[in-house]
């Protein structure tokens, strides 16, 4: 005896279930791929406000030092 065909539907069913399946596989890879991406712009955040404040405190050092010499050779020149 032959089987009976399914009912609509249930291959309805299975197939928006497949897709269902197939779409929470690819948003969990978007967003995987949205947490990376946040942790690089971070990580170029911290880098540029590191590289920002290092030359920053290159300049103020520099300028002291700068002072700092104006002021000796000032300070030579008017001893001697």
């Amino acid at each position: 005896m032959a089987r009976p065909a399914p009912a609509s539907s249930t291959v309805i069913l299975a197939a928006l279930k497949e897709h269902a399946d197939m779409d929470t596989t690819r948003f969990a890879a978007v967003e995987k791929k949205l947490d990376d991406i946040g942790g690089d712009v971070k990580s170029l955040l911290v880098s540029r406000s590191y590289v920002r404040g290092a030359w920053k405190a290159i300049v103020v050092l520099g300028g002291t030092a700068g002072a700092v010499v104006s002021l000796a050779v000032a300070l030579l020149r008017a001893t001697h």
